[in-house]
């Protein structure tokens, strides 16, 4: 799995990029919400993804502001 953010304004822009997702998703909401939001799009197909998941955002999260 692969997260990419980049810093829209007061949003932060949401890419993932998944085995199971051949194309790409894209959010694009308020940080609380990004993050909301994705975890619980895959915490239904894996628990350790939506970790791995929060990990990277918040990660890259601090390399964009």
């Amino acid at each position: 799995m692969r997260v990419m953010l980049a810093k829209v304004g007061f949003y932060i822009r949401v890419k993932i990029f998944d085995s199971d997702i051949t194309h790409g998703e894209t959010l694009m909401l308020n940080r609380q919400n990004a993050i909301t939001q994705t975890l619980h799009g895959f915490s239904h197909a894996n628990n350790n993804a939506g970790q791995s998941l929060m990990k990277s955002i918040t990660q890259q999260e601090s390399k964009i502001k």
